[in-house]
């Protein structure tokens, strides 16, 4: 909690799903926030039933009409409405590309020993390098980039590793000119059949700033896609 996606990240409370569905109906001050907004759900879901809830500013009725009793729907046919209506995605499908530029995902909850906004500007230069909408959001943990015309990617950039923002190239041998490059530490290169990858690990902001780096994916891609 306290909210969902990019509002989320902080314990707001700790216990078994009962301790948390009696705080739906705990009292509390006027002003005092819900502990939680999924306890009234929980509450009625540990109850067999879910109650449809009316809107928070209800309509005027008129005096003589009674107020409706909530209706008890079956369980199964309320997941099956909310699924319809909304599916169930994880927050990196919601979000997309700003997910990889979260501090979240990271494998045991580790952080990264490079600054997050290193993921952003890796993926700005490497779009601008390998030409609009070059860049695939199909992974919770890494982004591909296949230039227009592709059929394999390019580069991909793992964005989820603690120790490196890694950005790993594909392409031939004669592709890769180590002198060109900033000093950066440098993985492989790696020959895959007709295919050499080499993997650049970047760790600090300057490093996507590079003009060195700029013009070695420039002549990298150049020379993949002859």
């Amino acid at each position: 909690g306290p909210g969902a996606g990019v509002e989320g990240g902080r314990i707001v409370f700790e216990g078994t799903p009962e301790d948390l569905a009696a705080t739906a109906s705990r009292k509390r001050g006027k002003n005092d926030p819900p502990v939680s907004l999924t306890a009234p759900f929980l509450a009625d879901a540990l109850n067999g039933t879910v109650t449809k809830r009316t809107p928070s500013k209800a309509v005027k009725k008129q005096d003589s009409a009674p107020e409706p009793t909530p209706e008890p729907i079956a369980m199964e046919e309320s997941e099956a409405e909310v699924a319809d209506a909304n599916g169930f995605t994880d927050p990196w499908q919601v979000l997309g590309r700003k997910w990889h530029s979260l501090g979240k995902g990271f494998p045991d909850g580790a952080k990264p020993n490079w600054p997050l906004e290193l993921a952003d500007a890796t993926l700005k230069l490497l779009e601008q390098v390998a030409g609009d909408n070059s860049l695939s959001f199909a992974s919770p943990t890494s982004v591909e980039v296949k230039p227009e015309g592709s059929q394999k990617p390019w580069a991909e950039v793992a964005t989820k590793t603690p120790e490196s923002l890694k950005v790993t190239l594909a392409g031939p041998s004669d592709a890769i000119d180590l002198a060109g490059l900033p000093k950066i530490r440098i993985d492989g290169p790696v020959e895959l059949g007709d295919y050499t990858m080499i993997t650049l690990n970047l760790t600090e902001a300057k490093h996507v700033r590079s003009r060195k780096l700029k013009s070695f994916l420039k002549s990298h891609l150049e020379r993949s896609t002859k």
